[in-house]
């Protein structure tokens, strides 16, 4: 008896356990898929923002009217389509010149560059010259026929540059180099602007890395011959687009911008402000608002922001006096900051912060919801990127951007998925979102510029 009861006992006990083993598996498993169906329906969840920018930035070279850049639009159409949102696509045409090489030859030596937009091609034979420095204090006549090497440490913006192209085309230089101010060593890629946006340098011109910066120096010094190679397909016209969600419930209206376009892959350049914008698009569908929300991604943006200027000027959007508020979301906005500490470069995650601007009656608005990430307070006087376009067209606006300052791999080909971290992004997203919210419950007072 004895020995009979303990082998039924201990089937008994071997049953159990394997029942309460099978159910404890199973409860792990079903809070496991419970709390991952809740993420994916959780617009703002992390890892959800981080998996959007992945599929940004796997698309590869975001250049205005490229294949990655059309690859790109259709994707966002269709996720606005997916959202519940009436997707369109809102075209457009412009110059473009599609890069095959560009460098600068020395001797034997080959240096990579980046032309300068909207480039003038040499094709595959260099245009070549001697090379002379050239500063403030430069006579003019000292560069007729020879290739101007430019330092950008004092020829800062895309309006200078421009000036001193047009200049240096009038002194008789046949071609520039400007040298990047990048202390890392990166080429920094260059937005073009008005009129070269729109038409061809006069000139050849490049940007190279500032590591060779004291070897094109002592070239110069020699006033030894160097060439400028820069070939690819020009098109006087070409088809981009931008995107516009829509979604109709009243007579006034909420905007929501981003660009979609870019000089490299731009993970943490245009990547944060692509998820953000789907995310929130994701969220309105899904609340119950009585405001009409318009989404608009913008091709263009490194064109001089061509793409923003065709969207406010084509009749298709909603009016200044139409709408209550235009939210942009720009570059970088929460990127993860980088230190250089000797030859090694470390990443730390741990800030959540961007910029904030804000027409003036609307910062008081949105700042309770925001200020927590602002690293600068919000800002009412000063706009930067595709927000002053908004701001010129007369709509009310706030808009996000930057994060960690200043952010390296801006406008180079470093920018990759280290440079988003999602727990940052979805701080920042619940915070415009809460700030929309809060310019809904405000609407009978924010129409006042």
């Amino acid at each position: 008896m004895d020995g009979r009861f303990a082998a039924r006992y201990q089937t008994r006990w071997t049953w159990q356990r394997r029942y309460w083993c099978t159910s404890i598996l199973f409860l792990v498993v079903n809070s496991l898929m419970t709390t991952t169906q809740a993420q994916d329906r959780d617009p703002f969840s992390a890892d959800k923002l981080y998996r959007t920018v992945e599929t940004y930035y796997e698309f590869g070279i975001h250049r205005t009217a490229t294949a990655a850049d059309k690859r790109t639009g259709e994707w966002l159409y269709n996720q606005m389509k997916s959202a519940g949102l009436v997707a369109t696509y809102h075209e457009w045409t412009a110059p473009q010149f599609f890069l095959k090489e560009s460098k600068v030859v020395v001797g034997d030596r080959e240096i990579e560059s980046m032309p300068y937009w909207l480039p003038k091609p040499t094709g595959a034979t260099p245009v070549r010259a001697p090379l002379v420095s050239v500063t403030k204090e430069t006579d003019a006549e000292s560069m007729r026929g020879k290739i101007a090497l430019v330092d950008l440490e004092w020829l800062t913006t895309s309006a200078a540059m421009n000036r001193f192209i047009e200049e240096t085309h009038k002194n008789g230089a046949v071609g520039a180099i400007f040298v990047s101010n990048h202390p890392w060593g990166p080429i920094v890629a260059q937005n073009s602007k008005t009129p070269f946006v729109e038409q061809v340098q006069p000139i050849p011109s490049v940007v190279v890395s500032r590591n060779v910066l004291q070897e094109l120096q002592e070239v110069a010094a020699r006033q030894s011959e160097v060439g400028l190679v820069i070939e690819g397909e020009s098109h006087r016209e070409i088809g981009a687009r931008n995107v516009i969600g829509k979604i109709e419930r009243g007579n006034k209206w909420i905007i929501v911008s981003t660009p979609y376009s870019g000089w490299y892959t731009c993970a943490g350049e245009r990547g944060p402000g692509i998820a953000i914008w789907l995310a929130l698009a994701r969220w309105v569908a899904e609340r119950d608002s009585k405001h009409s929300y318009l989404f608009v991604a913008n091709s263009g943006h490194e064109l001089g922001y061509i793409g923003a200027e065709k969207t406010l000027t084509s009749g298709i959007i909603p009016s200044p006096q139409q709408s209550i508020c235009w939210l942009h979301l720009g570059a970088n906005i929460g990127v993860v900051e980088f230190q250089k500490i000797g030859e090694k470069i470390h990443r730390n995650s741990e800030k959540v912060q961007t910029h904030v601007m804000a027409s003036p009656h609307i910062a008081p608005i949105v700042k309770p919801q925001i200020e927590s990430i602002a690293k600068y307070g919000v800002a009412t006087e000063e706009f930067i990127g595709e927000l002053i376009n908004v701001r010129e067209h007369g709509y009310p606006a706030f808009g996000l951007v930057g994060g960690a300052d200043p952010f390296p791999w801006f406008h180079t080909d470093q920018d990759g998925m280290d440079s988003v971290e999602g727990r940052n992004l979805s701080v920042i997203a619940r915070a415009a979102a809460n700030a929309l919210v809060a310019i809904e419950d405000g609407a009978q007072v924010v129409r006042q510029d």
